[in-house]
């Protein structure tokens, strides 16, 4: 008898959670997939019946002319938004209503993960989110792009040392090496040179922590988002301690070097140093071009900065640094570099157009001469350019659509 009950009881909660939940957009009138129990319509990827993306794609286009429609990501019912207008209204007029990421993990158990910009809600969110906004300025851009500049050379020399004719590169272990020393430089604060010390601890935690191909990983993930009551129960994190505390321990100790020495460094470190210390700048020096730059930012409206960064809110901004750039860049630089090579005509323009810019600036690139490189942006993102297209599609795997909020 016991048994029996123990069953009813488990076949009553399956349904509630697992099941009835399927239902949501047809009891509402909207169009929406043939979601399987459980998986709901995630099973595509889960099975590798599709790509991350072909899914997304494949949702979007599933009923044509209607100005939205409804998926599952397991259990969660998800809307799919097509009309322009639809997502104007959501994402400006209605942004009160649609102003918070869903959660993810539990603070208490990651706080490394929850402290960042993409994990906070409410007024923590409007400060943090003003508080990066300085980091993305041309301006700001400027003070970092030495750094940038420097891994960029490290890179370059790094091949030009082998002295031979033809040099055979995996394009993507290759790419991924330079995308985590501009990571390292920009937002930890720290250099590496992960061509010439392929095993520098920074990149091998780097890889373990994109790293989503191991069974425990996938599990942990899909525990996340099917009982994310018992993964907080649990004090299961996205990230193992190790890495939480390799990255944190990088931050923390860099921060101390600094404030003991005095040591400035024009990094997104600094910035958020001195955000801490109630320190804003305004500067009205960017230049004006065509170029896909970054408006400066004032504080004028924009809601006022964090003063009581923790150092975990700050270990926490670099580790989303990290996390989102690390694959994403290197991914999107593979396709840049193979579009490049399959069209000969675009390729060898645009590398007139980089000699020239050398000869002009005494065979340097300064960030005023990259500025006025009109090809270079049109290649890389101009409207119409597939590498940003596919910069594009990578980043989708990033933000996560639109939650109903209905």
């Amino acid at each position: 008898m016991l048994w029996l009950i123990l069953l009813i009881t488990l076949a009553v909660l399956i349904w509630f959670r697992f099941l009835k939940p399927m239902n949501h957009f047809t009891k509402m009138g909207v169009k929406q997939t043939k979601p399987w129990p459980i998986f709901g319509d995630q099973w595509r990827t889960v099975f590798r019946q599709m790509s991350f993306l072909d899914s997304i794609e494949y949702y979007y286009n599933m009923f044509p002319g209607t100005r939205y429609s409804g998926f599952y990501q397991f259990s969660i019912p998800t809307l799919i938004t097509k009309d322009p207008e639809l997502i104007k209204q959501i994402t400006v007029k209605d942004f009160d209503h649609f102003s918070d990421h869903r959660s993810f993990v539990d603070a208490d158990v990651d706080p490394l993960w929850a402290g960042n910009l993409f994990a906070l809600t409410g007024q923590k969110w409007k400060e943090m989110r003003a508080t990066l906004s300085g980091s993305f300025t041309s301006s700001k851009m400027k003070n970092m792009f030495h750094l940038m500049n420097g891994a960029a050379e490290n890179f370059v020399n790094f091949f030009l040392s082998k002295n031979e004719e033809l040099i055979e590169v995996e394009m993507k272990n290759t790419f991924t090496r330079f995308t985590n020393d501009i990571i390292a430089t920009t937002a930890f604060g720290i250099e590496v040179d992960s061509l010439k010390y392929p095993n520098n601890d920074f990149y091998l935690m780097g890889k373990r922590t994109t790293d989503f191909s191991s069974l425990s990983r996938r599990l942990r993930f899909f525990a996340f988002l099917m009982v994310p009551k018992l993964t907080k129960f649990l004090r299961i994190g996205l990230f193992d301690k190790e890495i939480s505390s390799f990255f944190y321990k990088t931050i923390k100790e860099t921060i101390q070097v600094r404030e003991e020495t005095g040591i400035v460094r024009q990094d997104m470190l600094h910035l958020l140093l001195e955000a801490r210390k109630g320190i804003q700048h305004e500067h009205s020096d960017a230049i004006e071009t065509g170029f896909a730059t970054v408006k400066e930012y004032t504080q004028s409206g924009k809601g006022r900065q964090l003063i009581n960064l923790t150092d975990t809110d700050i270990a926490s901004q670099a580790m989303i640094f990290f996390f989102a750039g690390f694959d994403t860049i290197s991914t999107a630089m593979c396709f840049g570099s193979y579009e490049l090579a399959v069209d000969k005509e675009i390729q060898n323009k645009l590398r007139r157009e980089i000699v020239e810019a050398h000869r002009l600036n005494g065979g340097k690139v300064t960030y005023d001469s990259l500025l006025k490189m009109n090809y270079m942006d049109m290649v890389i993102s101009g409207k119409y350019s597939k590498i940003c297209l596919i910069y594009r599609a990578i980043l989708k795997q990033i933000f996560p659509c639109v939650k109903c909020f209905v």
